[in-house]
């Protein structure tokens, strides 16, 4: 009974997020963007006369993502009010399905941390393209990828999972790995969760190799798509003429400091506490008097570097020189590799993070949560990351973020876990910095 009870108290913070989310998509002002060019495909949304010759010229001039560019027709079609009372449904399933993937769904606090954290996300980022385009593309694929890992998780629970969830969730999982990023999430996670169960010497079912052959036979899929291709050759000759010149080193550079600088330096709220969180781990752990001190540092350099760059930029110009200083060829480039001071914003940047992942390690050692952390930022860095390997790193913007920002979320959540029992003055820290994040993002998302 008590097990039921928290399980429904569990879900009023994914209710809360929900009705946040409906209510700033009610609100906030849709000006259409691609949905123009999306919109215009099809007659009505069951068109399909129209759709299936559009995927095929799609497939041969632009992209792979034909599953996910039919549903840019079909929502583009649709009345903008269908968007409007979906996406949000996808929103707060997202933190739900991220919230029982870190067994928090008997737990209404750590759930209300997890939909704390996804309300804090950068939901600005989700509309370069268009709101419709931009979060189909992105926030649905993510959604739709951890439902798909749903059998994976019961799996590592030691739970039985019906024919009926498999073939669901392998549905799913077409879908959303039919976006590059996703499908390379997907095939780390899908591989670790087969390592953790060979590991502990169980049983893998079959359906869990089917999903594995699934995603690497759809990245296959992507990197022979010949509109891929054709794509990369227009994106070189249109703005990134210097692509084909750049190392896989300067090509790693990019991509590894456009992920950390978007967070870093980007006014990154969920990073931010994130970093809280590593620096109350290590006080409440009572951990050695240099590690409580280190992970200070990053929540101290993150005040002005990120959360109030631009009230300190105001003031100090100059700050700009590290808080701006990454550029679509990356911290370090041919005009100024040369001089020493180009380096600062770098190792600022690298630092910060660096020190954030020691701090994780002064507050539990080497134990199963500290790679479980690791192991996150990894995944979620790398998805990011990958971005630097093709000419369209300059012009994605952040949206292309949202992976590395729920694994850190999620990485957050880990963390929040492993400290155990808080202490009060913990909560009361905590509290704090959530209600004047928490209020500020209120801000925001009613100005959106």
């Amino acid at each position: 009974m008590n097990k039921l009870s928290d399980r429904r108290r569990a879900l009023l913070p994914c209710l809360a997020l929900w009705a946040v989310l409906l209510a700033v998509h009610l609100h906030l002002a849709y000006v259409p963007g691609d949905e123009l060019t999306f919109g215009a495909v099809m007659a009505h949304p069951l068109d399909f006369d129209a759709l299936l010759p559009f995927l095929a010229q799609q497939y041969r001039t632009w992209s792979a993502r034909l599953l996910i560019e039919a549903l840019f027709c079909i929502f583009s079609t649709l009345p903008v009010w269908v968007w409007r009372l979906l996406d949000p449904v996808m929103g707060a399933l997202a933190a739900w399905l991220l919230g029982y993937a870190l067994h928090q769904e008997e737990k209404p606090a750590g759930m209300a941390l997890v939909c704390f954290l996804v309300y804090l996300y950068q939901w600005h980022y989700l509309s370069d393209a268009g709101w419709v385009v931009t979060t189909v593309a992105y926030l649905w694929p993510l959604t739709m990828g951890l439902w798909a890992l749903m059998g994976l998780l019961r799996t590592l629970r030691g739970q039985a999972v019906p024919a009926w969830q498999w073939a669901l969730c392998s549905v799913l999982l077409v879908f959303a790995a039919n976006m590059e990023q996703a499908a390379l999430v997907l095939l780390a996670l899908l591989g670790g969760g087969i390592g953790v169960l060979l590991y502990r010497r169980a049983r893998v079912p079959a359906m869990l190799w089917v999903q594995l052959a699934l995603t690497a036979l759809s990245l296959v899929f992507i990197f022979t798509c010949p509109g891929n291709a054709a794509r990369t050759a227009g994106d070189i000759s249109s703005f990134y003429i210097n692509y084909p010149m750049l190392t896989p080193l300067q090509k790693a550079e990019i991509g590894i400091s456009g992920a950390l600088a978007a967070n870093v330096f980007g006014r990154d709220s969920v990073f931010f506490l994130f970093a809280v969180l590593v620096a109350l781990a290590n006080w409440t752990r009572r951990s050695p008097w240099p590690a409580r001190v280190m992970s200070l540092v990053p929540c101290l350099l993150l005040l002005p570097l990120s959360m109030l760059r631009y009230q300190v930029k105001a003031v100090f110009p100059g700050i700009a020189f590290v808080t701006e200083a990454y550029s679509a060829a990356g911290y370090i480039n041919l005009t100024n590799f040369g001089a020493p001071i180009s380096y600062l914003p770098m190792l600022l940047c690298y630092g910060t993070f660096a020190l954030c992942l020691l701090g994780v390690v002064g507050a539990f050692g080497w134990s199963g949560d500290t790679v479980l952390v690791w192991a996150l930022l990894a995944v979620g860095g790398m998805s990011q990351a990958a971005i630097g390997f093709t000419p369209s790193a300059g012009v994605s913007s952040r949206r292309t973020g949202i992976y590395f920002s729920f694994c850190i979320i999620a990485a957050a959540c880990v963390v929040w876990r492993a400290m155990g029992k808080k202490p009060r003055p913990a909560r009361a820290v905590l509290a704090a910095v959530c209600a004047v994040l928490g209020a500020v993002q209120a801000v925001y998302l009613w100005q959106m």
